[in-house]
């Protein structure tokens, strides 16, 4: 007595043999350092086909864990089965360095327009350079960080390396007007000089003015609010050139012997009339 039966024989699932990918930077394109899955029989016998990926070779990635998809279609459709196998990929941040560059400008002046620098983008993207500092209208004089940073629809793809610049805030310079109370006065009679001490930009000098006569230091003065004075009834009979001369303070440079702004005057002093 005979028995027939029917079995039925499925195609085969071939094996893709795919681990997980390195790490790689933002802007870095696939290829087949990551895009390298290989098929076998179940068997571990070697086997031919096709791989599809996705994404393809080229695509570059944004910054998170990325499934990368392979499906496998054996040349032998018949005795073998498409398989697909996913992997996880770990696109890491790219370095984006930010410079600003050095500036400077005087004290009681607006800070200048600053400029920078931007080198590591990846994949064309674009950023604006955007910068701060510290450092107002009325900062002393001195120097003050400039703090560059970037901005942009992609900057989540980057780790910002942040290089300051250097705002130097140089002393400004100052206009003294000198009045004397009267250009002619007698003997013993008491002559007035006042200097009135401006800033050229904006601010408040403070200090001390020194008073000379025909080149001879008669005595200095504390600058209050912006004048200095010094009243005398000792100078001699005839002619005096009066002359000024500012010591300068932490925002403002102290005028010299031949400068322009320093202030000057005279007076003639005359015997009493008895």
């Amino acid at each position: 007595q005979t028995a027939t039966v029917t079995l039925f024989v499925i195609a085969a699932a071939p094996v893709i043999n795919w681990t997980n990918p390195a790490p790689i930077l933002y802007g870095t394109p696939l290829s087949s350092t990551q895009l390298n899955a290989t098929a076998t029989t179940p068997s571990s016998a070697p086997i031919d086909g096709v791989f599809v990926y996705a994404p393809v070779a080229g695509t570059a990635l944004s910054v998170r864990s990325q499934p990368l998809s392979a499906t496998f279609t054996p040349t032998d459709t018949v005795n073998y089965t498409t398989v697909t196998k996913t992997v996880t990929l770990n696109v890491q941040q790219a370095t984006l360095v930010v410079t600003a560059n050095d500036a400077s400008r005087v004290y009681g002046t607006a800070n200048p327009t600053f400029t920078g620098t931007i080198t590591g983008t990846q994949n064309g993207d674009a950023f604006t350079e955007n910068f701060s500092t510290p450092a107002a209208t009325l900062s002393n004089a001195g120097t003050y960080p400039i703090i560059p940073s970037a901005i942009g629809p992609s900057i989540a793809n980057y780790v910002q390396t942040i290089h300051n610049g250097t705002l130097t805030i140089n002393k400004g310079s100052v206009i003294s007007t000198l009045t004397l109370s009267t250009p002619h006065i007698a003997y013993e009679l008491p002559v007035t000089m006042t200097v009135t001490v401006l800033s050229a930009p904006s601010g408040t000098p403070t200090g001390t003015v020194s008073f000379y006569d025909n080149g001879t230091l008669m005595t200095t003065s504390t600058i209050a609010g912006s004048t200095a004075t010094y009243t005398t009834s000792t100078l001699s009979v005839g002619n005096h050139v009066i002359s000024t001369l500012y010591s300068g303070d932490i925002n403002f440079n102290a005028q010299t012997a031949g400068a322009s702004t320093t202030g000057t005057g005279a007076i003639t002093i005359t015997p009493l009339d008895f």
